[in-house]
């Protein structure tokens, strides 16, 4: 590295380590991270405080990267599951007619026929009881709806990990002195 570019590590009372240049040498420089004015040592003074180089504090793989890895996998699949699985209607798009079907048929009856639907319909009240058919369609979408609500819930602890991560990055770059990017 050259001379020139050399930056030393000046320890901070909050624990932090601001990076100075050698221009900077019999200056007064502000914590990045807590703000208080730091005075730095004099150009042979420099020597003694620990080499800063940036590429080394800047790379390597810590924890917060993996929180924001992990988190942000899981949280993409559990959304993308979810958005699948909302569609599922549990086959009732398959299995019970839909209202044109039923039109249709109440249209090509006679009208006697029709009346005495009505009529049976009308003494029976207006709920009747649920077929073993729409009972299965509708256990299929409550259990679907479940699902669902779990994988979204998956989701959010996955964004918390991903937002967990972040924070975590952001104390280890302000304990190595640099600022945020």
């Amino acid at each position: 590295m050259p001379g020139a570019t050399r930056k030393f590590r000046i320890p901070c009372g909050c624990s932090a380590a601001v990076p100075v240049g050698l221009g900077q040498a019999g200056t007064q420089i502000a914590c990045p991270s807590c703000g208080v004015l730091l005075a730095v040592p004099r150009l042979r003074d420099l020597a003694a405080f620990e080499v800063h180089d940036r590429r080394s504090a800047d790379s390597g793989w810590h924890a917060g990267h993996a929180w924001i890895l992990i988190g942000g996998v899981v949280a993409a699949l559990a959304a993308v599951a979810a958005g699948l699985l909302s569609r599922f209607d549990g086959g009732a798009s398959r299995r019970l007619p839909d209202e044109r079907v039923i039109r249709a048929a109440v249209e090509s009856a006679d009208p006697v026929t029709v009346h005495k639907a009505w009529c049976a319909a009308r003494r029976s009240g207006v709920d009747r009881g649920a077929v073993a058919e729409e009972l299965l369609v509708q256990q299929a979408a409550s259990s679907a709806g479940r699902v669902v609500m779990l994988l979204w819930s998956v989701s959010a602890i996955g964004g918390i990990g991903v937002i967990a991560g972040g924070i975590i990055s952001l104390v280890k770059r302000s304990r190595q002195g640099i600022p945020p990017s």
